[in-house]
């Protein structure tokens, strides 16, 4: 950007509002919450003349892999609306976890000690809450 022109944005703003808008909104990803997410995509879609259906689609596409994950066995949101609201729901229930290398490892113990086992599971259940025996 050359002098004059760096001179004008100081004085008047972005000459050019709507790429500026668009290159950022294209390169915003969420790092943090849905919520964060979507407070910046807000904040830069009110420069856009596009649709709901291009925007939904670019709201999609820079989610974190996880929210995606979650999102993929549903129906998909017909509105960013209804997207946004989806994907909040779901980056702030707690996450579920998953347990095959616990599984794993309990298998292995049951391989070669049933005795460390039994004591590894009620190990497990008392860290969880859980009186054992039920």
């Amino acid at each position: 950007m050359g002098t004059f022109q760096r001179s004008l944005t100081q004085i008047y703003g972005d000459l050019n509002l709507e790429a500026t808008s668009e290159r950022e909104l294209r390169r915003l990803r969420q790092t943090g919450s849905v919520s964060d997410y979507a407070a910046k995509f807000e904040s830069l879609k009110q420069y856009l003349s596009w649709n709901d259906a291009a925007l939904r689609d670019q709201f999609y596409l820079n989610l974190r892999d996880d929210v995606k994950d979650e999102l993929a066995p549903l129906d998909r949101p017909q509105t960013l609306t209804a997207l946004k609201e989806l994907a909040t729901r779901l980056d702030s229930a707690p996450r579920r976890t998953c347990h095959k290398p616990r599984v794993m490892a309990l298998a292995h113990l049951l391989k070669s000690s049933p005795i460390a086992l039994v004591v590894s599971l009620v190990l497990i259940n008392t860290m969880n809450g859980s009186k054992y025996p039920p």
